[in-house]
């Protein structure tokens, strides 16, 4: 297990654990929900192979003793966006689009657009999560972006999140969601193609679209000038009411959390 980052200080009278995991990393921060401060952040990468182990070895080296919640979000891509009225096929529904093998499947309510947010996660992962923190409550990464404010609401919309070798988008078209996906990328042509495939499938202006980004990027990156190339309304995602230890990130790298920390408090 690599670690990427780590901000503040681990501090034992927070009262709130949020764990983002995904297909080759993990994020976790604790915080006082009460007071809306991030008292400590790390960041690690992990040999997808190994998953289950090494988030076992990580989780017995999390202090949560203090913590009244533990928030799970799963990053994992096995994931589809799906009208509440047809809430009776969601398992149906992904049984057709994606492979079986043990996986645990939840879904997330989302009244404020009338969709539900169906995954799953590997089973493996899922049993040591929940052995290791029997009460938590668990969310996709699709569902706090779409019920969280991130200072922007353009008619179209992409949304754009960047790990370590994937990024995940929202797509809104007329305000109204269109689609939610993750992709793996090699380089920054890989992103762009990826956006440029959704706005002429889904009939969005370059010119005109607002691409919303966060997560691992950085404004002087290939990456980043490579889509400033391509698309005129660039924009990081703001930051909301929550408070970060000193550190010399961008406020964007951490929007995920921001956004998990909104969607329970």
């Amino acid at each position: 297990m690599k670690t990427i980052f780590t901000i503040g200080k681990n501090n034992t009278s927070c009262n709130v654990l949020l764990l983002e995991i995904g297909e080759d990393y993990c994020c976790y921060a604790l915080l006082k929900g009460e007071e809306r401060t991030f008292y400590y952040i790390k960041y690690l990468t992990y040999d997808r192979l190994e998953i289950r182990e090494e988030l076992a070895r990580l989780f017995d080296e999390i202090r949560s003793e203090n913590c009244d919640k533990v928030i799970v979000c799963s990053a994992f891509s096995e994931s589809m966006l799906v009208p509440q009225h047809f809430n009776q096929v969601n398992e149906a529904l992904m049984d057709v689009v994606f492979e079986k093998n043990s996986r645990h499947q939840l879904t997330d309510s989302i009244p404020e657009w009338q969709i539900n947010t169906v995954y799953s996660m590997p089973a493996g992962v899922y049993d040591v999560v929940t052995d290791k923190f029997p009460g938590a409550k668990f969310f996709h990464a699709y569902t706090p972006s779409l019920k969280i404010y991130n200072g922007f609401v353009a008619s179209n919309q992409i949304d754009i999140h960047f790990s370590t070798q994937n990024f995940r988008i929202v797509v809104k078209k007329e305000k109204q969601v269109q689609l939610a996906q993750t992709y793996s990328y090699k380089n920054p042509l890989d992103v762009v193609y990826y956006l440029l495939k959704i706005c002429y499938e889904f009939q969005l202006s370059q010119s005109e679209v607002f691409i919303i980004v966060s997560g691992l990027i950085e404004e002087d990156s290939a990456l980043y000038k490579e889509l400033h190339n391509y698309f005129l309304h660039l924009h990081f995602a703001q930051a909301p009411a929550y408070s970060l230890p000193d550190n010399a990130h961008p406020h964007y790298y951490f929007t995920s959390l921001y956004n998990l920390a909104a969607c329970v408090s």
